[in-house]
Formats: C-alpha cells, structure tokens, sequence
C-alpha cells in the first residue's frame, strides 16, 4: 500500500441495526457477531477461509502477475514494502518475495526501479525495506529518531561537513573514498571507517541516499543528485502522532493481509507505539472504517478495508498446485504467529540460532503448496558449478509427497536457477 490519508476514508456508522457495508455472507450464513466497540459487527471467516484470503491479498495463491519490471513496481506499490536483507544463498529476500509472486522476475527489475527510474527507494520501514519514493515524506519522522540517536553522534560530528563535501564534488562516493583508516565499532558489532560510518548515519537522516550498491556495498549521493531531494524535504503529511501512528497501522495490515491488535513483528520500528497507542490506532482506524474486525474460530484479527472483495474469493477459492519458496522476511511471515495460528505451520527463521541448537539449517525456507505450508527446503546456489541445489526437504507430518507435488517444486526450482543465471537444478535428497 502506498501511503494514503487514513482521514479520506469513510467513518463507519455506529449505533445501529442495519448491517454496516462491510459485513458479508460467509458460506451460506450469516457472518455478524457482536464487537467489542458498540454497533459493529463482525466478519466471520474459518481458519481456510481465512488463510485462503491471505494468499489471494499476497498474490500467492492463483497465477503470477506477469508484465516485466512494470508488474515489480506494481505488486511493492500494492504491498507497501518489501523488506530488504542482504544475506544471498540463493537470492536475496527482496528478490525471493517478487520471485515467488511475478512471472519470470529478474533482479535486475528491481536494480532499475532502485536505481535508474528511482521509482523506489530502499529506506527504514520495518526494517530495511524497499517501498515507492513517493512514500518518503512519511518516513520524517524516522529521519528525525536517526538525527537525535546518541550512537557515534559526538565521533562522527566534526566528518560530516568533509563527507557532504565529498558527495558535492562527485556523482557518489563509496567505501574506498571513505576510508580514512580510523575505526569505530559500528551496527551489528561491525569494524567500520569513520568516514564510512558517518556517511552511513546521513543516509539515515536523509542527508544522503543510495546511489547504486555494488553487491552489498553503498555508493552514497546527495539527494538532489538522483532527484529524491523533492521527497525528502516535503512537509509529513501526519502532522500529530495519532495520524503517523494510524498510517503506520493501516500500512502494516495491509503488507500482511491480516493482524491482529497484539504485539508483533509486524508493527517493527513504528516510532513511540507502545501498547495503548496501538490499541487507539486499531479503535480509530476501526470506528473509521478504514479496518474491518474479523473473527477466526473465536481470534479477532484487522483487514485494510480495500481488500474487502477478495474475502468473497476466499470462500470460493480452489487451492490449485501452486508451489513456492519462501523468502524469511516475506511479508507473508511478518506474523509468524498469526502463520501458525491460521495455518498450523510454525516456523522459525534460525539464521541467528548457533549452529549447535538449530533443529533445521543455516538458510531453511518454508514450501508453500496450494493453500498449505507442506515443509521446509534447504537450497543453495553452486555458482561455481552453475546449479541450483535443493539439499534437504522436511515434509510437515501428514504430507505424502504426489508426483503433481514433484513436478511444481522442480517447476519452482527451475524458476529460482533461472534468476540466479544456474544453468540446471540438481535435487540432492529425498522428496
């Protein structure tokens, strides 16, 4: 979802009998049962139904989109953000969420729409995340928490004025051009350059932006060198914390499809939202209009109101053959808790677990089939040897692999060598 003002949105009516606009007819009977806030009425949905609708919201259940890089920028425009991590055992994260979403996706798509049409940007969201320029006004107040944050302010002070010099002089500049030999433990532990690690806290206070990576490394420029100053330095169109904090809110559930009003992983880096601040956004939003409460086997959870029409699909919806690989960060696990409640699939990223306690691997993925979550992959890129490995598959208990199964995996495998420029997939275990 691209930022939109929460205020144009239609208020709800409250305190009647007659059916707000939002209530449906799920399965023949009647989907109203009372909530919590007086005069509404709740959407019913059965944990299928439910986690039918949240496919048809992410694009993983029915065909891809197809239309080349134009159909990249449409599906981060309808999501909001995709998040962005640069670990790359077979592609990176941004790069698997489109994959498993698109047709025929290139990362290279992704690189112009960065970098040459500057159509998005790769800034703070949730976490670092790739989401449309136009949405950077909303994000001053992030820039605002960078500048005021004590980490290496008083070191890094007396570099910045000879790093905006530097960024003036030339198209961008880099590492190499950064590095003055003095060291400061930076973010994540890291050994960092002063001079890198003061350019790196402009970039997050919007003073500088990314001009192209080489791999992972940043080259940075000046805003107005790439035509981004114009969005950088625009008024927040949420002037008070209670609108930034209802935008922010509208903007998380519609990137997952549903949430709930708890604590989550996917309300990540929104600024000052304690629990009572959540709980008001989540009422206003409600009592707006602009959220629908729905109830799934006695569990309350929140859908953007724009995606209403797709919860009459989830009821009708054929789970078809449809198998992807999912990235860790797709926007589809945000919640893992909400994935193990609709979905009885509990997964747990263990990239961070030390290698004596993980019980699956380094870089597990989880295996999307049809409307279920049927296992666990270990897969890996051969560069050298121009293959896409599959290493090991975990079956969920109940799962007995078909061969309709079989052919969709080795169909999505191909799919993940062909991004990757691997010549053949070379399947390394038991299915």
């Amino acid at each position: 979802m691209s930022a939109e003002n929460t205020d144009s949105i239609p208020r709800a009516r409250i305190g009647t009998d007659k059916r707000p606009p939002f209530c449906l007819t799920i399965c023949g009977r009647s989907s109203l049962r009372p909530f919590s806030y007086e005069g509404f009425f709740m959407i019913t949905l059965t944990k299928t139904e439910a986690a039918r609708f949240l496919l048809l919201r992410q694009g993983l259940m029915g065909p891809r989109s197809r239309g080349g890089k134009a159909a990249a920028l449409e599906r981060v425009r309808d999501l909001g953000s995709v998040q962005f991590d640069p670990i790359n055992v077979f592609g990176r994260s941004a790069d698997l969420t489109l994959l498993a979403r698109i047709e025929g996706y290139r990362p290279d798509w992704l690189r112009q729409l960065l970098y040459e049409d500057r159509r998005l940007c790769d800034y703070y969201d949730k976490c670092m995340c790739v989401f449309p320029a136009e949405d950077l006004p909303y994000f001053s107040r992030t820039r605002r928490m960078f500048e005021e944050h004590p980490r290496g302010r008083e070191a890094l002070q007396a570099l910045r004025p000879a790093v905006l010099a530097l960024a003036s002089e030339k198209e961008y500049v880099t590492s190499a051009d950064l590095d003055d030999g003095a060291r400061l433990t930076w973010s994540w532990g890291r050994r960092a350059s002063l001079a890198n690690a003061a350019a790196e806290r402009l970039f997050h206070e919007g003073k500088l932006v990314i001009h192209h990576k080489t791999g992972n490394q940043r080259a940075y420029s000046l805003p107005e060198t790439v035509g981004l100053a114009e969005h950088l330095t625009a008024p927040d169109p949420n002037i008070t914390e209670e609108q930034y904090h209802d935008w922010a809110i509208l903007r998380r559930v519609g990137a997952v499809g549903l949430l709930p009003d708890r604590g989550s992983d996917a309300f990540l880096s929104i600024i000052d939202l304690d629990a009572s601040k959540r709980h008001g956004a989540f009422a206003r939003l409600t009592e707006r209009g602009a959220l629908l409460p729905v109830e799934v086997e006695g569990k309350t959870y929140y859908l953007a109101e724009r995606h209403k029409t797709l919860l009459e699909q989830a009821r009708t919806a054929r789970p078809g053959t449809r198998c992807e690989l999912l990235a860790p960060l797709d926007n589809l696990l945000w919640d893992r808790r909400l994935i193990r409640e609709l979905f009885g699939f509990d997964y747990k990223w263990e990239i961070y677990t030390p290698a004596k306690d993980r019980k699956y691997g380094y870089y597990v993925v989880p295996v999307l089939y049809g409307e279920r979550f049927v296992g666990r992959a270990e897969s890996a890129a051969d560069r050298a040897g121009g293959a896409l490995l599959l290493k090991s598959f975990w079956p969920e208990e109940g799962f007995r692999a078909s061969g309709g199964f079989r052919r969709a995996l080795e169909g999505t495998l191909s799919r993940l060598a062909r991004m990757n420029g691997l010549r053949e997939v070379r399947i390394e275990c038991s299915i």
